[in-house]
């Protein structure tokens, strides 16, 4: 087989940003004013539901948001803003912050046209998850519905402080709580507490993977048994969101950081917007094309294939399309992302010396390469996979 050579050029920064370009974001709308955007759904290639802040209004896109939509003018209830917007089966919902209509969660059968209630006994909706024959809800305790919110149990959780996320991992049930971490074993009936005489606030909890991270009052913490040990990978009061394989977003207020190792290393995340304006906002989403921020002026678009392109200040840099190599915020790191499984990463010198150097992450089709003795020069990696060599130039400066 003909063996393919790349060469490229490539500076590591010690605050460099994550892989997206830090100006290629772009307001996408829904109107040409600012309009506060509080929760979005995200479903087949390009259709997008975004909610709007203290209105009665859904806006759509069916073009990934180059144009929009009024949905509909009509969303029920009385809401600070909608946290979730989610399908279940068909069914949209709409979870609710401090509805005074009586119920924080409405459902739509026609993706968002009409709503009415789902009965479900309680003015907010922190979590929203669900699994086999049921939806899960919480605001303090926790509520499952078997008919699409027509009727509700309510199981009492062993704290009455709030519940602020709900998820499941096969048929467990995990809450996070102000007061630790509960689980249940049999759909939400009976809880327990994860941690004996835990008093820490939980933000938001997730899996990637079989791994469970937790954004608490004091820290990131990475769980790999299911909650029953935990270890600080970045401190402070940070909530967490997952948006893709490997990639994970910490907000502590309007300081963010950003981990594309399952969070074992972290960086600052600072985005802007076009005129070079540093961005704040609430997460991030992402479907097969683009990445989407919502915040209090609308919903900003950047394409996944803009996100890669090598800039000046970008740290990302697309070798083909099935090799791309990433720096982290420590000069001695390398991510490789591959679509071909690999079998092994050498880095030698001009002169043909080794690079001490090992894998020290692997997930899916991930590796976190950690390397020594680098100075300023040209270095070749030999990216080894199943079928083929591929020797990749590289220029490294300290």
């Amino acid at each position: 087989m003909k063996l393919i050579k790349f060469v490229i050029l490539i500076t590591l920064l010690t605050t460099a940003s994550l892989s997206q370009n830090p100006h290629n974001w772009h307001y996408c709308g829904p109107l040409e004013s600012p309009v506060n955007i509080t929760a979005l759904y995200l479903y087949g290639d390009s259709s997008i539901i975004a909610a709007a802040y203290r209105m009665p209004v859904l806006y759509i896109s069916h073009n990934n948001g180059t144009t929009w939509d009024t949905l509909t003018n009509k969303l029920p209830g009385n809401q600070q803003g909608v946290k979730h917007l989610e399908m279940v089966n068909g069914v949209l919902y709409a979870c609710y912050l401090d509805d005074n209509s009586g119920t924080g969660i409405w459902k739509s059968l026609d993706t968002g046209k009409t709503w009415e209630g789902t009965h479900y006994p309680a003015a907010t909706a922190h979590g929203f998850t669900w699994f086999g024959d049921y939806i899960f809800a919480s605001n303090s305790p926790v509520h499952r519905s078997a008919d699409s919110g027509r009727t509700w149990e309510s199981f009492a959780l062993p704290t009455n402080l709030p519940c602020m996320c709900l998820i499941h991992y096969g048929d467990t049930l995990y809450a996070g709580t102000y007061s630790g971490i509960f689980w249940s074993l049999d759909t939400g009936k009976t809880w327990v507490e994860l941690i004996p005489g835990e008093t820490t606030k939980y933000f938001t909890i997730d899996f990637l993977g079989e791994v469970l991270i937790a954004g608490t009052e004091v820290d990131v913490a990475l769980s790999y048994n299911y909650g029953l040990n935990w270890n600080s990978v970045l401190f402070g009061d940070y909530e967490c969101f997952i948006y893709n394989d490997s990639l994970v977003f910490a907000r502590a207020g309007v300081h963010y950081k950003i981990s594309c190792d399952t969070g074992k290393t972290w960086q600052d995340f600072k985005q802007y917007d076009s005129t070079g304006k540093q961005m704040y906002f609430d997460r991030i989403w992402t479907n097969k094309n683009s990445y989407f921020i919502n915040n209090g002026w609308g919903v900003f678009k950047q394409n996944k294939l803009d996100s890669t392109k090598s800039k000046k200040g970008n740290n990302k840099w697309i070798l083909n399309k099935n090799i791309s190599i990433t720096g982290t915020n420590k000069l001695n790191y390398l991510n490789i992302f591959t679509k071909t499984k690999l079998t092994s990463i050498n880095i030698f010198s001009l002169s043909g010396r080794k690079i001490n150097g090992k894998l020290i992450f692997k997930d899916r089709y991930h590796y976190l390469f950690e390397y020594d003795s680098i100075i300023t020069g040209i270095y070749v990696i030999n990216v080894f996979t199943e079928n083929r060599n591929i020797p990749i130039k590289l220029f490294l400066k300290r």
